[in-house]
């Protein structure tokens, strides 16, 4: 992870990837842990 910050106040201005895609990494984790789970995106094998 990137992150630009503001050298006076510790902000971060900009962060690479963006903070979202950080969350929707782990929760995708989390649902390809599971033990029911078939496939990340989809519960049920055609």
């Amino acid at each position: 992870m990137i992150q630009v910050k503001d050298a006076q106040t510790d902000e971060v201005i900009k962060q690479i990837p963006p903070e979202f895609v950080v969350k929707l990494a782990e929760h995708l984790d989390q649902l390809n842990e599971a033990e029911d789970a078939v496939g990340t995106l989809v519960r049920e094998q055609a």
